[in-house]
């Protein structure tokens, strides 16, 4: 992590509005036109052709986003070695410890972003500050969203990501054959939500592959027994967002703000039904419990046995050899084994070496 108050030619640091795992937010005074400003810089000072495109797409979205939800960038400018954005300072207050009314807001702007056709899919507990003229829930960190209609999302550069691993969801980890898409960001959430009410994390790990595992295979503890002073229903909401398919977490962000005030006023939580009114294809395997379940026993002996044997899966184009497969890697996942995909393109028979 960089020096919380760095020194930037042509700015004078006024203070920190949050020092982060890969960024700082400073208020600060532009010497130019000694105008207040806020201004966010990147913790390595190498110009990363990567980074820098992030940082003009954080600028795209704000500008998209009007400014509600998000810091309006006006600018990206150098400082000495570091590449910075620049934006009027309204003052922002960082949300430090949640009270499950901030939680409310934090989901309705998390559904906002969602209408608005993108996925955050960089969400953790340290993200949000508030706007003190509107009272607004605004995004610190915009830089990893992507289009929900074109959502082809880099797994692997996630993965390497270290300081997201805690917040990953199962479908990012490329060991699934779910699709992406916002529900990743309501998983993320969840694992926020654990943390802020009960005061630590739903998983062990410090390896990568122990973050994956975890995230994959183990179930988290219950929030009710951590902190039995949680409203009644709190528990079941966490519960659901941490699903590892998303067909079995909620549907929005919204219907999870709506539960979360129905427990805030001492309301039962609405029924399944009511929040499924929103049509999602599910991604669970169906039709195909008997072949699971004998690729299962297969891997099962083997593991007990501690053998090695190879197993053939033939059958026409289409009819689901990857998904069935995939649908199984959670087991190979909680023996803490290995899984090495290839694929042999027919249409790409001509090109060396392309499998």
């Amino acid at each position: 992590m960089m020096n919380p108050l760095p020194e930037l030619p042509g700015f004078e640091i006024l203070s920190v509005v949050r020092a982060a795992n890969t960024y700082t937010v400073c208020r600060a005074v532009r010497h130019e036109d000694q105008r207040p400003v806020v201004i966010k810089v990147l913790a390595d000072r190498t110009a990363d052709p990567l980074e820098t495109e992030r940082l003009r797409h954080e600028v795209a979205v704000s500008a998209e986003l009007g400014g509600v939800h998000a810091i309006p960038w006006e600018s990206m400018e150098q400082a000495g070695q570091h590449r910075v954005l620049v934006a009027a300072d309204r003052a922002y207050v960082p949300i430090e410890t949640p009270t499950l009314r901030d939680v409310v807001d934090i989901c309705n702007a998390v559904a906002d972003l969602h209408e608005c056709s993108l996925m955050h899919l960089g969400l953790g507990p340290v993200q949000y500050l508030r706007d003190p003229a509107t009272n607004d829930v605004v995004f610190e960190d915009l830089r990893t969203t992507r289009s929900m209609v074109n959502n082809r999302v880099d797994r692997s550069a996630m993965q390497r990501e270290r300081h997201r691993l805690p917040y990953l969801a199962p479908e990012l980890s490329g060991r699934t054959d779910h699709q992406v898409d916002h529900r990743a960001d309501l998983y993320a959430l969840g694992i926020s939500f654990f943390e802020w009410l009960t005061g630590q994390h739903p998983f062990v790990a410090t390896t990568p592959i122990e973050w994956i595992h975890a995230h994959l295979a183990i179930v988290p503890p219950q929030t009710d027994d951590l902190n039995p002073d949680l409203p009644r229903g709190v528990g079941k909401i966490i519960d659901r967002l941490l699903s590892k398919d998303p067909s079995d977490r909620y549907m929005t962000a919204r219907a999870v703000a709506q539960d979360l005030d129905r427990c805030i006023r001492g309301e039962p939580i609405a029924t399944e039904d009511e929040q499924r009114r929103f049509f999602q294809i599910p991604s669970t395997l169906y039709g195909r419990d008997g072949d699971l379940q004998q690729l299962r026993s297969f891997f099962a002996t083997i593991t007990a046995e501690r053998s090695s044997a190879g197993l053939f899966i033939s059958g026409y184009s289409g009819i689901g050899k990857t998904s069935l497969i995939m649908e199984s890697i959670s087991d190979i996942v909680a023996e803490k084994g290995s899984f090495v995909r290839g694929k042999y393109d027919q249409l790409n028979r001509n090109v060396p070496y392309q499998g």
